[in-house]
């Protein structure tokens, strides 16, 4: 064998052993780590978020029984975040100035995505079981992916429905997904949940979501806050998808102005 292809496979060998080194599961030292981590970036989340409001433009798909599915409505929202909690006011409805409140909305809206929900995974009472998953890269950032499962008796986490009508339902339910940390920053860069443990009689079979977060600059400091949203829901009858797009953070004022163009 040459010397030149020896040395071709000496580093291809060297870097493919990198890369099985890269993927080699983490310690029980190191996964404990990365997971008291992200609890403390989590339950702190909220407190460290500044007063801001962005625009959120939700499309809502529905299906009835096995048909094909078909546009609902999109939603046009300023959300205005302070007092560490989010705040919803529909704008637009197909492009049209809404005449009513986002509380009114029947079928299935969005919300916890800043922070409520990860609280709710990560505080100690909820005892939620972690399993390792493996390492991905989002955004050029190594991250490491755990799955978790939180039982309903613990959660403490209720699940609401709005029907046309009839007001507000909730049920009480546990929760099962992903969580992907950051490997640097323990932010979450990533997270799945699907309810489980839901109550025979609630409207709402099955139910499961996924946000992705990326960084956003709010008076010259970058967050991780949402990017997007995705939401699939099923009922004895009909399945709903929405999908949400987070736009245009910024600082939050009580006289600021909301535009609806296509700021990312």
């Amino acid at each position: 064998m040459r010397p030149a292809a020896a040395g071709a496979i000496l580093a291809w060998a060297a870097a493919i052993a990198v890369a099985l080194a890269a993927e080699a599961p983490p310690s029980p030292e190191e996964a404990a780590r990365l997971r008291e981590g992200a609890r403390e970036v989590a339950l702190s989340y909220a407190k460290t978020l500044p007063d801001f409001e962005c625009t959120e433009v939700v499309r809502r798909e529905m299906a009835r029984a096995h048909g094909p599915r078909r546009l609902l409505d999109v939603l046009t929202i300023r959300l205005t975040y302070f007092g560490q909690r989010d705040h919803h006011e529909l704008l637009q409805v197909n492009g049209q100035r809404a005449d009513r409140q986002y509380t009114s909305l029947g079928g299935a809206i969005g919300e916890g995505e800043f922070g409520a929900t990860l609280a709710t995974i990560f505080k100690p009472e909820a005892g939620a079981e972690f399993d390792w998953r493996g390492w991905t890269t989002i955004q050029g950032r190594r991250a490491a992916v755990f799955g978790y499962q939180v039982d309903a008796a613990k959660a403490r986490y209720a699940m609401l429905y709005q029907a046309d009508g009839t007001g507000t339902l909730s049920a009480q339910v546990g929760f099962r997904g992903e969580v992907t940390i950051d490997r640097e920053s323990f932010g979450v860069l990533r997270l799945t949940y699907e309810m489980r443990d839901v109550p025979r009689d609630f409207p709402i079979h099955s139910s499961s979501t996924r946000v992705e977060y990326g960084f956003a600059e709010i008076g010259g400091k970058r967050y991780l806050l949402p990017r997007r949203a995705e939401t699939e829901m099923h009922t004895e009858t009909t399945g709903t998808w929405n999908g949400a797009e987070f736009r245009g953070y910024r600082k939050f004022e009580t006289d600021s102005k909301v535009t609806f163009g296509e700021e990312k």
